[in-house]
């Protein structure tokens, strides 16, 4: 009979908590969630002349509770950069991107708008990322050599702050704004008549971010 009357109790007290949370509005904080971002990133350093990039980016995480999420993220980057190869030439790239990378995620407080902070550490990898750069006349060698360039993936890391709009539906919104790192391995490559010589370079680029989305 005791042992049937904890029972009891304990139902009555799950079926409490669960009718305050959703009373509360916070019952949608709970379970998984696919989170669908757009963003745009640009920046210059001293590897790139000018650095623009739209994204889009998907991922599905689980919600601990109210506060933590984690999960797992694929995204598609479209980035529009200036380079400047053996010193001499400029050229404007348009490289695929494909990151992957972890999702985590706290947020920072409860309510219709809530501020949260964002870190997705993983990997990219290009997928367009040889380039000829056409004929170059080199003083050194007396004479036009072609000049190729080889573009290869690196680590990924992209981490902000952001608000989180709750609505009355099942879909929520975001806004976020963040800082980007991403490296790239760059193969130049120098064809002569007889020779190729190769130089191998890692770059580390950098971009600010701004990402609007929406989750279900």
């Amino acid at each position: 009979m005791l042992k049937l009357l904890k029972i009891t109790m304990a139902l009555a007290t799950a079926f409490m908590l669960t009718e305050s949370l959703q009373a509360s509005g916070y019952e949608s904080a709970f379970g998984f969630k696919n989170i669908t971002e757009f963003g745009y990133a640009s920046w210059t350093n001293s590897d790139a002349l000018l650095q623009n990039m739209v994204t889009v980016s998907h991922v599905s995480c689980y919600r601990f509770n109210s506060l933590f999420s984690f999960g797992a993220g694929i995204g598609y980057e479209n980035n529009f950069s200036a380079y400047r190869y053996f010193n001499q030439t400029e050229k404007v790239l348009n490289l695929m991107q494909l990151p992957f990378f972890a999702d985590l995620r706290i947020s920072l407080d409860r309510g219709p708008v809530i501020p949260f902070i964002f870190i997705n550490p993983g990997y990219h990898l290009v997928l367009n990322g040889e380039e000829d750069l056409g004929e170059i006349y080199e003083l050194k060698a007396a004479e036009s050599v072609r000049k190729y360039v080889e573009y290869q993936g690196g680590l990924y890391f992209n981490a902000g702050m952001g608000l989180e709009l709750r609505s009355d539906s099942t879909r929520d919104y975001s806004i976020s704004l963040g800082y980007k790192f991403e490296q790239q391995n760059r193969t130049e490559r120098t064809v002569y008549d007889n020779s190729i010589e190769s130089a191998k370079r890692k770059l580390d680029l950098s971009f600010y971010t701004l990402k609007l989305g929406f989750s279900l």
